[in-house]
């Protein structure tokens, strides 16, 4: 057989045929780990031990099954990495002092590392073995989630935080950093402010921090590129078109039982205070910072495991013949560009025609060059229905990165929520209807066989029932909470009311800071005051919780005494106020059809998300999946992911009524929002993104009406498969006699077929 980029099928004979039917089931193949000799069962018996487990080993690794198992586990991994980080910001904000446009950076700095190697990776390592790059992603991944634990080491916690430990019931002689009434004192109240201002300890600022997660993420998007990239179409080179969906949904299953995962591990992290310490307020109050780096521990030890794992497999699966029909297209132009050093075709009994291939892998190395990836690419960038369906993706990027990463602070603050039930309500409640309708759908995609058209329709309705879901919410949240010592919300808009005492005669001289927010509640009338000094407290007894006394600004409300007369007025059964640490419970049942009413959408929009992939693979060439899937990965990071947490990270910004101030006069992490303004900004946004990919969904709708899933009926390296006068062109190449020349040799090798 000549040595070459092509083959001759007319010099195959009957004899040669049984030949290398017999060498494809005993014979040697290449692969990217090297030949591999498929044995018997009897050469097996008198192997070694040491043998044997070899030959188990490689029978593994040339499983396509156990393949899509292992690569699933580290997209689990992956998956968790996302929801644990988000389940993780306010903790992450108040521990190192972040707005939440600042943590938006961070997020945002995952799509930098992804940017700029996605498509150098699809175009120049897709050729390659493709499991080994997987493997180097996975594991840069995994020390990336270790590195962005260590900021809790680097930078010790030494700021804001001051209320009291629990400790012995008795009454404690007021100090400083208990903030109460000192008005008693023999100090004057310019001396009390300006030490109350001192109360915080030096820090070192956020841009430390900040730095060092940046780094985490940005070496995070590198590696998470080539199992995002990848990925997907060496699944979808080594299986048939009918599995397809299957391994696709099982991918896509585990990518997301990860967050659902990470978000379950999130809950049980943010129970633990940061240092294990029991602090005297409990989870829900805006002071609270969970032991934010330990799912980031076991998420990093889990990717390196699962990213050594995949590095044995081969760069392509000696799966079990299939017809001509089936893989001719698969197996012609799998790889752009490669070349074939042997072929051999083969007859059936039943007249199915069969192919074997041996690759060049001295070819694949030098194949790709920058010219013809440029040629690529305006291939790519000049196929209509192609763009449509990325813009539709990097606009959902933008929704998935901006909205729903911030679900669990939304919950939070909404509903005045503890971060625990924020990330079990914001996060893995929406993660477990996404996965219902994953499934519901690839299993629906499978069994009726749907056609490209019938997915974009359920593209285009699932959409815009998400929009609709979007623009309910608005509806369906919590009024502002009520301070006492804060300027109410329509005074805090009009910008034109201070922090005071006026409220209150009796803690006018107490000189309260307004730099330290402890909030107090008056349990029997519900009451919140910024601080035990706004409430005139003078004395504090710690056990299970902190319990003030002596806070005449507390017996002075209307729940105990008639503004109109000055007479007491509280029930009998009640001796006076009693003033305990922390926010008063509130008690808000919207956040029930709130919660229904947005899982209806996001079930919709899980059930096409298997087929969508299978429709962005199929609108494009065979030999473009793998620059297909960068140039998606790109436009989504680009245009999506990366300015999506920052855009609505200052939505969010926008609606914040108080700001921790740190030593240095810094403004620090939002400590509570105006809950209206939030509401409306955030869903509204929301609903009208939403609805951009539905007109475009609809316009893909349109263009691929006519097409199938199946390639069997298409010419494989058509310039553009939705181009019917190109098909019709390359069915009139395929009745013509093969050129002798060799250039152009892997068409060449599809028209001598």
């Amino acid at each position: 057989m000549a040595a070459g980029n092509h083959y001759d099928a007319t010099n195959h004979g009957p004899e040669n045929s049984e030949i290398a039917l017999v060498s494809r089931k005993t014979g040697d193949f290449e692969n990217g780990s090297g030949h591999d000799r498929i044995k018997t069962d009897m050469d097996m018996q008198h192997e070694g031990f040491g043998n044997k487990l070899r030959s188990i080993c490689r029978r593994f690794l040339n499983n396509m099954t156990a393949f899509v198992l292992i690569y699933s586990l580290g997209l689990f991994f992956y998956g968790m990495s996302v929801s644990y980080t988000n389940s993780m910001l306010i903790s992450i904000e108040r521990r190192f002092g972040f707005s939440t446009k600042q943590t938006g950076m961070i997020l945002a700095a995952t799509e930098l590392g992804h940017i700029a190697m996605a498509l150098i990776v699809a175009h120049f390592v897709g050729t390659k073995n493709r499991p080994r790059w997987i493997c180097l992603g996975t594991v840069i991944m995994g020390f990336a989630m270790l590195l962005f634990a260590a900021p809790e080491i680097i930078f010790p916690y030494n700021t804001y935080v001051t209320a009291p430990r629990r400790g012995p019931n008795n009454l404690t002689i007021p100090t400083m950093s208990d903030h109460l009434c000192l008005a008693s004192k023999n100090q004057s109240v310019t001396t009390i402010v300006a030490n109350a201002n001192q109360t915080r300890s030096e820090n070192y600022g956020v841009a430390g921090p900040l730095a060092v997660f940046c780094i985490s993420h940005i070496l995070h998007g590198f590696g998470s590129t080539t199992p995002m990239v990848l990925g997907m179409p060496y699944i979808d080179d080594n299986v048939s078109p009918k599995s397809v969906p299957l391994y696709f949904g099982t991918a896509l299953f585990f990518r997301l039982f990860g967050p659902l995962v990470g978000f379950g591990v999130g809950s049980v992290c943010n129970n633990y205070f940061h240092d294990f310490t029991r602090p005297s307020f409990i989870p829900s109050d805006p002071r609270w910072i969970s032991a934010w780096y330990i799912g980031f521990l076991v998420i990093g030890t889990g990717l390196l495991i699962f990213g050594i794992l995949v590095v044995g497999f081969p760069s392509s699966m000696h799966i079990k013949e299939q017809p001509l029909k089936d893989r001719e297209c698969n197996l012609i132009t799998a790889h752009h560009r490669e070349s074939i050093s042997e072929a051999v075709i083969t007859t059936s009994i039943d007249g199915n025609v069969f192919i074997t291939a041996k690759e060049s892998s001295h070819s694949l190395a030098s194949s790709a060059s920058w010219k013809e990836f440029a040629i690529d690419l305006k291939r790519l960038l000049t196929n209509f229905t192609f763009v449509c369906r990325t813009s539709s993706m990097f606009v959902d990027g933008m929704i998935v990165a901006g909205f729903f990463n911030y679900f669990p602070k939304f919950y939070a603050q909404q509903f005045q929520m503890s971060q625990s039930a924020a990330a079990l309500y914001g996060g893995l409640g929406f993660v477990i209807v996404v996965i219902a309708g994953v499934v519901l759908g690839s299993i629906v995609i499978k069994r009726f066989q749907l056609r490209p058209r019938h997915v974009g329709l359920l593209l285009v309705i699932s959409g815009f029932i998400m929009c609709v879901c979007g623009w309910i919410s608005v509806g369906l949240g919590c009024d502002n909470i009520d301070i006492h010592g804060l300027p109410s919300t329509s005074e805090f808009r009009a910008g034109t009311v201070a922090f005071n005492n006026t409220f209150c005669r009796s803690s006018a001289h107490c000189g309260c800071s307004q730099r330290n927010f402890e909030p107090v509640c008056e349990t029997h009338s519900n009451t919140i005051f910024f601080s035990p000094c706004h409430a005139g407290c003078r004395r504090h007894a710690v056990n299970e919780t902190t319990i003030y006394a002596d806070c005449p600004c507390a017996a002075e409300l209307p729940f105990f005494r008639d503004p109109a007369t000055d007479l007491a007025q509280a029930p009998r059964n009640i001796s006076g106020p009693m003033v305990r640490a922390g926010m008063c419970p509130k008690e808000c049942l919207n956040y029930r059809a709130f919660t229904a009413v947005l899982m209806i959408g996001v079930f919709f929009v899980g059930l096409p998300m298997s087929g969508q992939i299978m429709i962005q693979f199929r609108i494009v060439d065979v030999n473009l999946k793998n620059l297909c899937a960068g140039v998606t990965s790109v436009c989504v990071a680009a245009f999506g992911l990366l300015p999506a947490p920052i855009f609505v990270g200052a939505i969010v910004d926008s609606t914040c009524r108080l700001w921790a101030i740190r030593s240095g006069g810094e403004r620090g992490a939002c400590m509570l929002y105006d809950n209206d303004q939030l509401r409306w900004k955030f869903f509204l946004t929301l609903g009208c993104v939403k609805f951009i990919p539905v007109i475009l969904d609809a316009i893909v709708t349109w263009k691929i009406w006519n097409m199938e899933f199946d390639r069997s009926a298409d010419i494989c390296l058509s310039p553009n498969p939705t181009s019917q006068d190109s098909a019709k062109q390359n069915e009139k190449e395929m009745t013509e006699d093969p050129p002798s020349d060799n250039n152009n040799n892997t068409h060449r090798t599809q028209t001598a077929l």
